[in-house]
């Protein structure tokens, strides 16, 4: 696997490297650890709106949960 480094930075998450060929556990396991590092950064639990273009992960948009289930 690529070496992939997740950040936060100033509200900002920086994704860096591209994993095109990455079986789906690879990429579950890459948007775990990215929501995980949104929802430490903002310190409560978040909602993630995310896109997988061309080997790259987009953050579209974050919320705050507001209903638990």
């Amino acid at each position: 696997e690529p070496a992939v480094r997740i950040e936060v930075f100033n509200s900002y998450l920086n994704v860096s490297g591209r994993v095109n060929d990455w079986p789906i556990i690879a990429i579950a396991n890459l948007l775990f650890a990215a929501c995980k590092k949104i929802k430490d950064h903002f310190g409560f639990n978040v909602d993630v709106e995310w896109a997988w273009v061309n080997g790259i992960l987009y953050i579209l948009q974050v919320r705050p949960v507001t209903v638990s289930i």
